[in-house]
């Protein structure tokens, strides 16, 4: 059966926020490319794989910026890897004419991020993405300069089948990747919750600037909506996103369908 996943929020806007006395040098730093996102944006993603796999914390723990932790699931990192069409994105004050459309995979690390002074008392949880594959010419174009995820341009060919996703994925570099698998029904086996809450319940994602300056992008959309599957046939460990990972180093865990629904990418916001 279908489950729902509520997300949690990241600290209180009183909380996380950008210094006044920052608000200049970030403005400088967005005009320059500083990899972080200067404006919300928002988008419906019609549906979304998220494919997990157990990897050996040393090897993980070496693709983290300092000062993030990795975050242990059972004694191993988790990489997940997030297959995703995007429809109407763009600036939430611009009229839909002027939004776009991509298919993504994208790679992220959970996450533990350091408690800070006068933002957070404790340690809390979240993702840093590795980088991700786009279709979008506009959001490779852009998000080389303002966006934390790291996007590439790739060439995607996706068909869909009544349900059935058929993705084919080729980088610049030629390396090619696939993704096939039919859309689960409301018959799907029950989710597995504890999976599901750790990859999916977190704050957020966080980047990590040339300074060692953690900022935070809070990520607003309802209640995920989950089943658990199994990939058809799948090979995106392959990307070059991954630099010299090897495959066999990583154990399937487990995968997720979440269903369509609209989502808005807050500005980011720097810890203090």
């Amino acid at each position: 059966m279908k489950q729902q996943i509520t997300p949690i929020t990241i600290p209180d806007a009183t909380a996380v926020a950008t210094r006044r006395d920052q608000f200049l040098p970030d403005i400088l730093n967005c005009l320059g490319g500083g990899e972080f996102q200067p404006l919300a944006m928002r988008g419906t993603v019609p549906w979304r794989y998220v494919i997990n796999y157990r990897v050996a914390p040393r090897i993980l723990a070496a693709y983290l910026p300092p000062p993030l932790k990795l975050d242990l699931f059972d004694g191993d990192g988790l990489l997940s890897v997030c297959v995703l069409a995007i429809e109407g994105m763009g600036p939430p004050f611009l009229p839909k004419i002027f939004s776009f459309e991509t298919f993504e995979v994208l790679y992220r690390i959970s996450v533990v991020v350091p408690p800070f002074a006068q933002t957070t008392h404790s340690e809390w949880r979240s993702f840093w993405t590795l980088g991700s594959l786009v279709s979008s010419p506009i959001m490779a174009l852009l998000g080389k300069r303002w966006s934390h995820y790291r996007p590439r341009r790739a060439h995607f060919c996706v068909v869909d089948h009544a349900g059935l996703i058929d993705m084919a994925v080729t980088e610049v570099s030629g390396q090619h990747m696939t993704f096939r698998h039919q859309m689960p029904s409301s018959l799907t086996a029950q989710v597995d919750t504890i999976t599901a809450d750790f990859v999916l319940n977190v704050s957020g994602s966080v980047s990590v600037d040339h300074q060692g300056r953690i900022r935070s992008q809070a990520i607003s959309h309802p209640p995920w909506v989950v089943t658990s599957c199994q990939p058809d046939d799948t090979n995106v460990l392959k990307s070059t996103i991954l630099q010299n990972f090897s495959p066999s180093k990583a154990t399937f865990h487990s995968m997720f369908h979440i269903g369509r629904q609209e989502q808005l990418w807050h500005p980011m916001t720097l810890l203090k």
